[in-house]
């Protein structure tokens, strides 16, 4: 049977960090205010559970860096012979979006609230300040090829898209 949102808030409310759990309470108010759905709030709030307990009981999110952030993405990574195909990096990809809009409601909301700035509309928030630095393209393919063989090429499509398309241009 599929986790409720339910039994997330339970596990919020449990969390042994009070300060992570108040800010995932505060982080899923603002989810419910912006109307999201029930399924995505559980998703958002599930991997933060998954990351304050790969952080730590000592460790505040507003007290993460980069670093921590790398190293809990790169524990989704699965060996060749597990995960041949490479699905991890959907998984991957999923945890990182879902690290980067707390940690940007986090930087754009919270942080400036204590530092008396101005906090802006939500559509006007930057990745780029914050815990997070914004991962640049580039970045994100050396990256990929260092990790997962893949190469990247802009003017290029993957071999296996190639063959499909000449399968297709020969009838």
């Amino acid at each position: 049977m599929p986790i409720r949102l339910d039994t997330v808030l339970r596990k919020v409310e449990q969390m042994s960090n009070e300060v992570n759990s108040d800010l995932l309470k505060d982080f899923y108010q603002h989810m419910k205010d912006s109307g999201t759905s029930q399924n995505y709030q559980k998703g958002n709030l599930k991997a933060m559970i998954h990351f304050a307990e790969h952080i730590g009981p000592a460790t505040s999110f507003y007290d993460v860096d980069h670093e921590q952030v790398v190293e809990f993405l790169d524990t989704k990574i699965r060996a060749e012979q597990i995960d041949s195909d490479k699905k991890w990096i959907t998984t991957w990809n999923d945890y990182l979006w879902r690290l980067k809009l707390f940690f940007r409601w986090l930087h754009n909301k919270k942080v400036k609230e204590i530092k008396g700035e101005e906090v802006k509309p939500e559509d006007e928030w930057k990745t780029s300040y914050g815990p997070i630095p914004e991962y640049v393209l580039a970045d994100f393919y050396a990256w990929l090829e260092a990790h997962s063989g893949f190469t990247h090429t802009p003017t290029s499509m993957p071999s296996s898209y190639s063959s499909l398309s000449n399968s297709t241009t020969a009838k």
